[in-house]
């Protein structure tokens, strides 16, 4: 493909001089261990191609600063399969056209408003930056904070690709990147990473004076699964408070359905109840309002699971499962569902109904669901259930304190 060595000002070349020390560095680790490569070709003496390029401390010099001639930096973006093929004028337009996407996202984050949403998923979708590298680092970051803060799904963009890029993100970049990041820690269930992450997303957030609304919310979810429920309730007063204030009958929801878990932790069903009543009143439309009617009712199925109401806990996650439409919990939701139907001697084709539910999402679940899963295929199959349980799923639910009910259910079943 024909390079058009377009003129590069002295701003651009120094962020792409960044581009090119943080992706040849991360090649240059990665190649260490490949063990049929004799010379890595990330080396800066490799990279300059025995000096027929230029001489590697020129190289250092366009990695920390910027060097005059600009056909280096095609050059070097090339061996690393990126390109910078537009002038300053269209680089111009693409950042505005990030920027607009960015201050969506931020109100999206805030407002959880599903047309704005969808809104930005659309520009996302529509969108391509691939001769422009710069705005492609700032697109993959707004890519990857959408499916992870917006909708609570894997990217195809891995965390770790964001975290490398931290160095080029700045303002409110730069608090998004360390809030998604953190969020994808917490999906990995790496709590105090996850914590650590979002704290420097508010500092960020903090210093262009975002609300609380935005930079504080995540925090809930860490503290929550983290068991930290002190923090998490101290948080969702404060959040109640201001989104009460702000009319955010989204968010206040999501706070709702926080505080009935916390007050059914602590069995204080009088205000687990009024929480739970309010959380419905709010969700009075189904449609919109499916994901967090789902929480609503398999936090109490989960709660009344662990009183061994297994009747009672069967009905709310068959509530659970009929408004889940996030297909990563819906193999968690069918597993309960068949834990409630084995304590309950159920018939043998309801539990093989629910286990062809189960194939249709296994996929979407995390290690320890699929593992969960795959116990009760091979029970009704008669296959090694227990021995399956005992060296794989029991070792992992013992280290997992908000799975301790389910713990329970597999040593009462295995043993």
């Amino acid at each position: 493909m024909l390079i058009k060595n377009y003129t590069i000002s002295k701003t651009v070349k120094r962020q792409l001089g960044l581009i090119i020390k943080i992706i040849r560095t991360k090649k240059l680790e990665e190649n260490k261990s490949k063990n049929l490569i004799e010379v890595n070709p990330y080396t800066k003496e490799s990279f300059c191609d025995n000096n027929e390029i230029c001489h590697y401390h020129t190289l250092t010099n366009l990695e920390t600063n910027y060097v005059r001639q600009d056909n280096l930096y095609h050059i070097f973006l090339g061996k690393l399969n990126l390109r910078f093929q537009v002038d300053e004028n269209k680089h111009t337009k693409n950042m505005d056209c990030l920027s607009t996407i960015l201050d969506k996202m931020i109100n999206a984050i805030e407002s959880l408003d599903h047309q704005l949403i969808d809104e930005v998923k659309e520009m996302i979708n529509s969108l391509n930056f691939n001769d422009d590298c710069i705005a492609l680092i700032h697109f993959e970051l707004l890519t990857y904070a959408f499916y992870t803060l917006l909708e609570n799904k894997k990217s195809d963009i891995s965390r770790e690709k964001i975290e490398s890029y931290l160095p080029l993100y700045k303002d409110l970049y730069k608090a998004l990147a360390y809030q998604s990041i953190g969020y994808g820690y917490l999906l990995k269930e790496q709590y105090e990473k996850a914590e650590e992450h979002c704290k420097k997303a508010i500092k960020e957030y903090q210093l262009h004076e975002v609300s609380i609304g935005v930079s504080h919310f995540p925090l809930i979810d860490i503290y929550v699964n983290h068991n930290h429920y002190y923090e998490a309730v101290k948080l969702c007063n404060e959040l109640e408070e201001y989104y009460f204030n702000t009319n955010n009958k989204n968010r206040l929801l999501s706070i709702y359905i926080y505080l009935v878990d916390y007050y059914l932790l602590i069995n204080s069903m009088d205000f687990a109840k009024k929480y739970y009543d309010e959380a419905l009143l709010l969700s009075n439309d189904k449609a919109q309002y499916s994901d967090s009617i789902y929480r609503l009712h398999y936090i109490w199925g989960c709660h009344e699971l662990t009183l061994y109401h297994e009747k009672e806990a069967l009905q709310y996650f068959k509530l659970a499962y009929r408004y889940c439409k996030n297909e990563m919990y819906q193999l968690r939701n069918i597993n309960r569902i068949l834990i409630c139907l084995t304590i309950l001697n159920e018939e043998l084709d309801k539990i093989k109904e629910m286990i062809q539910m189960g194939d249709e999402v296994y996929l979407y679940g995390n290690q320890i669901e699929k593992l969960i899963f795959n116990y009760f295929v091979l029970k009704i199959k008669n296959k090694e259930y227990r021995q399956f349980a005992i060296n794989n799923i029991i070792p992992i639910l013992k280290v997992k304190k908000n799975l301790k009910f389910v713990l329970l259910f597999f040593y009462e079943d295995v043993y």
